[in-house]
């Protein structure tokens, strides 16, 4: 309180002779008028006009609006249409199998999941067929209907008045506004229908108010709520009193101004047509949140200016006595950082010795900052060297990186640039003892490089991405001839090369770009080299590659894709056949390896797209097998023809192998289920293993075998002890002539007394007796 005091009583006391606070202050005042006169301005005069320009906004807002609504809708309404006319929509989807036709199921999901990817408003997209069962399909499953209320609610669908239709739906889990087509359409008894569910939030979003405190719905032209709030399925207060409002309007397109909770809104709907039926949208924006910021702004530039015009007083006295002691000042600025020193200053007779000794202070912080800067130059240059082989300094121009280069050490006049790259195989190959982290790997090939390269009078810098690869890039002089460059090239790669392989026991292959002329370059050429290295020969230890040479090379290469192997191997696939799928891919995989890694690539992701392809044909559904793994991408890092192999053998082909077996076990005990079902009603007519194996469209000798696994009895045996149990009661609980009985169960009466007896070990007379005494 004393310190405000004595700071007012210096603004009271001001010294009139000091010309620069009283210019201070004039300054200040004339600065701080225009703010005030401009917010007075805005606070009178643009209240008075906002009002009328809010109506031409929301009026050009609604005609926006509607615009989008109408075409939105009427592209929805298209897309059904058209799907509903489809041929994939075919009539004798309501005769379909469920249990067979697995394929046109398969189908049927994809067109569904296309439909609901169609467009942005389309949340759910469900297909009903009502004969001969009610079934509903989505794009992922599908489920009968058994409950009579939900037969109901979905036959209501089919007996619309329309063939094409919008209705409103009660689902809280989708919007209120549902599309509904018949199929097939333009028939008097449609089977069926497409019920389109839109999205809550898109269409809220489509049809949101101007202003978060306003609001925007849709109704018909009889009052109905249609849709607003995505969060609301019925209208609020103020929503109802809107609809009161516009019902006493005649007009088919209004602006109107509502008051609400004491508070003014400007209200616009308009009229439109949607399938013959009058829709309404209206929409609503609060004029408070209009003109309130307008407001708010003019006074608080009225209030700032005012408070500048103070502040300019009080500033004026501080900031005049700095300007008039320089020394002064700068000797405040020393003492307020004294704390940052270790230790406190000696003592000093005057104010030039304290500035002397604050300056040596800093030269020595300068002096040790350099120090550590120089230790961690060489990481600074490996960090620059990445960003700019990667491409992420694009934006820079070409003498900017030429200044940065210059900065990190590098001369820049009169050099070319040409980019290695270094890449290590074998590591698979490596025993135990001497495998390790790769980046620790790639750290000893690091270093034995940069043991070659001192023995060279080029600069070169070295550049690990620990991850077995490397790269050099060379700063050779524009005067050095091109064959004295390509002679020490081939001397120092081949030493590389050696070096590598005595200090890591690994392979190396060597790819050597083109020369780049600008700093700006070497990013494509870079790519360009270690794109090279897909043309390397697989059965090649160690080799060099030459971007110049490479077209040379492509032309020499001669090949021919084993497509019988593969055919063997997606053959063997579809029997599961573990054993020869892994023979077959073993062959393929040496045939792909004796070209290049470019080729074996290529055919390697023509084999993983075959086999994928037998996923799908299988009926099994898309990521099912393989958990939506990117495979082509693992595949991509893979670059040795023995971890392809073995990536193919675990991470594809077994678990296909799994599911497919999985899956036919469940397809073969339903139709045993079925075979036996017709055993027990037609065991008494001449029922064959060939009959029942064209029931269920199997081969018979498969039908034998798999019968004999599932049930445990071969198909005879079983026939044999249904009819035997029917005689066996016919002959206990009835008076029938036992001639009758066998000819009842299907056989003659001769083999029926010969084959009771073998397996009962009695005749059928001489059983009935006994059976007969014990009841007795």
């Amino acid at each position: 309180m004393k310190k405000l005091k004595g700071l007012l009583h210096q603004v009271i006391n001001f010294r009139s002779k000091s010309y620069y606070q009283k210019n201070l202050i004039t300054l200040l005042i004339l600065a701080s008028l225009p703010g005030m006169i401009i917010g007075f301005v805005m606070f009178v005069i643009s209240k008075a006009h906002i009002e009328g320009e809010l109506k031409k906004i929301h009026e050009n807002h609604l005609y926006s609006t509607m615009k989008t609504i109408e075409e939105q809708f009427s592209y929805v309404e298209e897309l059904v249409a058209h799907w509903a006319v489809d041929s994939t929509f075919k009539e004798n989807y309501q005769e379909i199998d469920l249990a067979i036709k697995y394929k046109e199921i398969h189908e049927l999901y994809q067109s569904l999941l296309i439909m609901e990817g169609s467009n942005h408003l389309i949340d759910q997209v469900e297909l009903y067929i009502n004969k001969p069962t009610p079934l509903v399909f989505t794009k992922d499953r599908y489920r009968h209907l058994v409950q009579a209320e939900q037969i109901n609610a979905f036959d209501h669908f089919v007996k619309g008045e329309r063939t094409l239709y919008w209705m409103k739906s009660e689902d809280q889990e989708y919007s209120p506004l549902r599309l509904v087509h018949k199929i097939p359409g333009g028939v008097e008894q449609p089977y069926g229908a497409i019920i389109v569910s839109l999205n809550k939030a898109k269409m809220a979003n489509l049809l949101r108010a101007p202003y978060e405190e306003g609001t925007a719905f849709l109704l018909t032209d009889k009052g109905q709520w249609l849709f607003g709030n995505s969060s609301r399925m019925k209208p609020s207060g103020m929503d109802q009193a809107i609809l009161k409002e516009i019902k006493t309007l005649k007009n088919t397109t209004d602006t109107f101004l509502f008051e609400w909770n004491q508070s003014t809104y400007s209200v616009t709907y308009e009229t439109f047509t949607r399938l013959g039926k009058m829709w309404i949208y209206a929409s609503a924006a609060p004029l408070s949140s209009i003109t309130a910021p307008v407001l708010i702004v003019s006074k608080w530039m009225i209030g700032v200016s005012f408070g500048i015009l103070i502040l300019a007083i009080i500033l004026s006295i501080i900031v005049s006595k700095r300007l008039y002691s320089p020394l002064d000042q700068l000797l405040q600025k020393l003492n307020e950082h004294k704390h940052e020193y270790e230790h406190p200053l000696p003592n000093v007779n005057n104010e030039f010795e304290l500035i002397e000794e604050k300056w040596n202070n800093l030269s020595k912080e300068s002096r040790t900052l350099k120090t550590q800067l120089e230790s961690q130059l060489p990481y600074m240059r490996e960090g620059f060297l990445l960003q700019l082989i990667h491409g992420y300094l694009y934006s820079l121009s070409e003498s900017e990186l030429k200044e940065r280069m210059q900065k990190f050490g590098w001369k820049q006049d009169g050099y070319r640039y040409l980019p290695i790259f270094i890449q290590l195989f074998g590591y698979g190959r490596l025993e135990d003892t001497e495998k390790d982290d790769e980046g620790l790997l790639t750290f000893v090939a690091a270093n034995s490089v940069e043991d070659v390269l001192q023995e060279i009078d080029i600069d070169t810098s070295v550049i690990n991405f620990h991850d077995l690869s490397l790269c050099v890039l060379f700063f050779i002089p524009e005067n050095m001839d091109k064959s004295e460059v390509t002679k020490k090239m081939n001397e120092l790669i081949h030493k590389i090369i050696s070096g590598i392989n005595h200090t890591t026991q690994m392979d190396v292959s060597i790819c050597i770009g083109r020369m780049a002329d600008s700093v700006k370059a070497i990013p494509n050429i870079f790519e360009e080299t270690k794109i090279s290295l897909s043309f390397r020969n697989l059965q090649e230890r160690n080799q060099i590659i030459e971007i110049e040479n490479l077209e040379l090379l492509d032309k020499s290469i001669q090949f021919e894709y084993p497509f019988d192997v593969e055919k063997e191997i997606v053959h063997s696939i579809r029997l599961r056949m573990e054993q020869d799928t892994m023979s077959h891919l073993n062959k393929f995989v040496q045939i792909l390896s004796n070209v290049n890694e470019a080729v074996m690539k290529q055919g390697m992701y023509q084999l993983l797209g075959r086999i994928v392809e037998v996923e799908m044909q299988s009926g099994l559904m898309p990521n099912t097998v393989f958990e939506r793994a990117n495979l082509y991408e693992q595949l991509g890092q893979i670059r040795e023809p023995d971890e392809v192999e073995l990536w193919f053998k675990h991470e594809v082909i077994l678990p296909l192998l799994e599911q497919l077996s999985r899956k036919q076990d469940e397809r073969m005990k339903q139709l045993i289920e079925k075979v036996t079902f017709l055993l027990q009603e037609k065991y008494m007519e001449d029922i064959s293993l060939d009959y029942c194996a064209d029931h269920v469209n199997l081969s018979p000798s498969l039908l034998s075998k798999v019968f004999k696994d599932i049930v445990g009895l071969n198909f005879i045996d079983y026939l044999t002890n249904i009819r035997l149990s029917k005689a066996k009661e016919l002959l206990v609980h009835t008076d029938m002539k036992i001639n009758e009985i066998a000819e009842t169960i299907g056989y003659k009466n001769s083999y029926f007394n010969r084959l009771f007896k073998k397996h009962e070990g009695y005749t059928p007379g001489q059983y009935r007796e006994m059976k007969r005494d014990q009841v007795g």
